[in-house]
């Protein structure tokens, strides 16, 4: 595809503040073999808003954590099941919504582990919650959940 020549379209010199078209959708299998592709998209989105390397490896580990837990807790492990994801600019910083149609828990047992505590499991949570500066889960109505996390860039408020 060639692009035409002339006079650049305009609009807003920074990407960043142009909120349009900046949305990746995508549906993946639960399996583990898809990690390494998520992993890369959510740092190359984070990269794209803006994000210096430390906050982008924190959305990065963030997105991870997600995965893997609708993976191992929403499908059981079940690597045919759909995943979706999507990544979207907001004012400030970036979004991003985990969709299945797994076996939800109700948003009060999603408590986590304290760091340091000796039993296994519990700290894909916690990450989440220290790596975003918000996060919101619901159980959707006839099954599945979605998971919202949005990060944002220094100085904005969520």
């Amino acid at each position: 595809m060639t692009r035409p020549r002339g006079k650049p379209k305009s609009g807003p010199a920074d990407p960043v503040r142009s909120l349009e078209h900046d949305r990746v959708d995508i549906g993946f299998p639960s399996s583990t073999e898809y990690l390494a592709l998520i992993r890369s998209v959510a740092h190359w989105f984070a990269k794209r808003a803006g994000f210096p390397e430390r906050e982008r490896s924190r959305v990065e580990l963030a997105v991870v954590e997600a995965t893997t837990n609708i993976i191992r807790h929403a499908y059981q492990g079940d690597a045919d099941r759909t995943i979706r994801l999507r990544l979207q600019m907001i004012e400030g910083g970036i979004e991003v919504v985990f969709t299945d149609q797994g076996s939800g828990a109700p948003a009060t047992a999603l408590t986590g582990r304290r760091p340091g505590a000796l039993e296994p499991g519990g700290l894909g949570l916690h990450m989440m919650k220290t790596c975003m500066d918000d996060l919101c889960y619901e159980p959707l109505p006839g099954g599945g959940a979605r998971l919202t996390m949005r990060k944002l860039r220094e100085g904005k408020e969520p």
